[in-house]
């Protein structure tokens, strides 16, 4: 996997530190395999 950006919802049970995401998502920011993105707008 190269990387992956991170919608609001996996941010959000990120930081609530839900063991069902947490482990991973922390390894992928540890590794920095998460980018990061401007604003970005949906109509």
């Amino acid at each position: 996997m190269r990387g992956v950006v991170f919608d609001t919802s996996i941010w959000i049970e990120y930081l609530k530190g839900n063991p069902k995401y947490f482990n991973v998502c922390q390894e992928l920011l540890e590794n920095g395999r998460v980018f990061g993105l401007e604003l970005i707008f949906v109509a």
